[in-house]
């Protein structure tokens, strides 16, 4: 079965972030949340830092790991000022749907970054081809209420199952011991965004990535909303960051080099 193929921007969300970036003279303290351990969140948001940091005086950024959903959270409640997002499930926080417990009201976001796509990696003997054929095999995707968790169960549904139609399935937060668990026989199949994916793939020989993504992302800047000198400063900031290639210097430092930059 075809899949379609969502368009979702993968935001960053920010809540005290701009006040940094509208006084760049000012010195500022910024926790800046990326994306789990072994992802490709955590080199990026090295990168990204590092651009910040030295395009903007005075600003020091402090980075720690994450996760999507964590991240608006994390943000929303004041315990970050900038983190990665995917925003279907930013836009579920806005609305307060699940998995997030109230809505979120301190998030909003600005320009896309580069275009990203969530694909499933199958073991050399699973005999899986498609999405359809995880019927009866054993899955390892993220912990529950994680992005990459909500999407495999999206995916599932499409195609006419649900977590009770595989042998097993398996909540792991870390990649590298999804990884682990694969190379052991515990799983069949991974599913992981495809900018991540690489490097795991290289360490399951005879792996193959299933034909066909689930979602389509893009990754972008936000500031919180009522700010609009803070709105077209950062926006002037991205603009001319892409402009001048630093954006795409910051991609390639982060090991994304086949990822395009968006217009």
């Amino acid at each position: 079965m075809n899949q379609p193929k969502k368009r979702i921007a993968l935001a960053v969300a920010a809540g005290t972030l701009a006040a940094a970036f509208a006084v760049p003279a000012a010195a500022q303290q910024v926790t800046f949340m990326t994306g789990p351990q072994g992802g490709s969140w955590i080199p990026l948001g090295g990168a990204l830092k590092g651009m910040w940091e030295q395009n903007i005086p005075g600003l020091s950024i402090t980075q720690t790991p994450g996760a999507g959903i964590a991240n608006v959270r994390g943000v929303d409640e004041g315990k970050a000022q900038i983190g990665l997002s995917n925003s279907n499930t930013a836009v579920l926080g806005v609305q307060g749907e699940k998995p997030y417990p109230k809505k979120v009201t301190n998030v909003c976001q600005l320009a896309n970054l580069y275009p990203q796509y969530f694909q499933v990696v199958a073991a050399a003997n699973a005999g899986v081809n498609s999405f359809a054929d995880l019927k009866g095999k054993t899955l390892v995707t993220q912990p529950k209420g994680n992005t990459g968790e909500l999407l495999t169960e999206q995916v599932l549904k499409i195609n006419g199952m649900t977590y009770q139609s595989l042998a097993k399935v398996n909540f792991q937060a870390g990649y590298n011991d999804a990884v682990a668990m694969m190379k052991d026989g515990r799983a069949d199949a991974f599913a992981l965004s495809r900018d991540s994916l690489p490097p795991y793939v290289a360490q399951l020989p005879g792996s193959r990535i299933v034909d066909g993504g689930f979602q389509q992302t893009g990754v972008a800047i936000a500031v919180p909303k009522g700010r609009p000198d803070a709105l077209a400063y950062v926006s002037a900031f991205l603009e001319e960051a892409k402009a001048s290639g630093l954006v795409r210097r910051a991609l390639d430092r982060a090991g994304l080099n086949d990822l395009h930059v968006a217009p």
